[in-house]
C-alpha cells in the first residue's frame, strides 16, 4: 500500500482539507512516507535554496503528516492552504531564535 492508498482509505473529504499525523500510518504507508522523507531529491532541492554553510536539515517526525487539500478557495482570504503555497516557518521553532523548520509538500 502506497500513502495515497492509505489515506484514500481513510476517506478524506471532498468539501474541506483533511490531514493525518505520520504516527497514525502503519506498515508499507510508513515505509513509504519515510523513504518521500529521507528523498535525496527533496534534500537537494531544499539545498538548492539553503547553503550547508549556513543551515542544518533534520526531518522532524512529529511535525509529519499527510495533507490532502479539498476544492479550490482561492476566493477565501483567510484559509489555512494559502500558507503552504508561500515560505514559512512552522510550528513552535518560530518561536526559538535562529531556528527555522520549513515544510515539503509532495504531491
Amino acid at each position: 500500500r502506497t500513502v495515497r492508498d492509505w489515506a484514500m482509505a481513510h476517506n478524506p473529504t471532498e468539501s474541506t482539507s483533511s490531514h493525518w499525523w505520520y504516527k497514525d500510518l502503519s506498515g508499507e504507508a510508513k515505509d513509504a512516507f519515510g523513504r518521500c522523507a529521507a528523498s535525496t531529491q527533496i534534500h537537494a532541492m531544499f539545498r538548492s535554496l539553503f547553503s550547508t554553510r549556513h543551515y542544518c536539515m533534520d526531518t522532524v517526525v512529529g511535525m509529519n503528516e499527510i495533507y490532502i487539500s479539498g476544492p479550490s478557495r482561492q476566493d477565501e482570504s483567510a484559509n489555512s492552504d494559502h500558507v503552504f503555497y508561500s515560505r514559512h516557518v512552522d510550528g513552535p521553532f518560530a518561536l526559538v531564535p535562529f531556528v527555522s523548520v520549513y515544510r515539503c509538500i509532495v504531491g
